[in-house]
């Protein structure tokens, strides 16, 4: 069973508002269209209704609601990209610790490499990472 978000609920009820005075038509329209249009994942386009409508506050919410997501996902999406470059830092330098260790294992039987297996990024060995 395919699961329903909250806002889908918001976006029914908006729709069956539609059926009032066409001036309310078209803001429960304009709104029902806004919440499709940030379930599918657009944050780029505002929320308005306009001045006098009954449905301010509704926008307003959703507005915000929108701006805090939007802000939300630029963070969220900054802190991947640290994270990202992190993780390849660390790797670098497991690599380049790997490779001084080989050398002083080598340098000490007499540069003969012993079996190891491949130091390969993001391969398992002896059950850890």
């Amino acid at each position: 069973m395919k699961k329903v978000p909250k806002w889908a609920g918001w976006a029914a009820a908006l729709n069956r508002m539609r059926m009032g005075h066409p001036r309310r038509r078209a803001v429960t329209s304009s709104l029902a269209d806004a919440a499709v249009r940030m379930a599918s994942g657009d944050l780029t386009s505002s929320i308005q209704v306009p001045q006098g409508s009954g449905f301010q506050h509704l926008a307003a919410a959703l507005e915000s609601m929108r701006r805090d997501l939007w802000a939300k996902l630029a963070m969220l999406e900054t802190r991947n990209q640290e994270i990202q470059s992190l993780n390849e830092e660390l790797r670098r330098q497991i690599e380049q610790r790997s490779r001084r260790l080989m050398s002083t294992i080598m340098n000490r039987q007499g540069g003969r490499a012993p079996a190891l297996a491949s130091l390969d990024p993001g391969k398992i060995l002896v059950g850890r990472y």
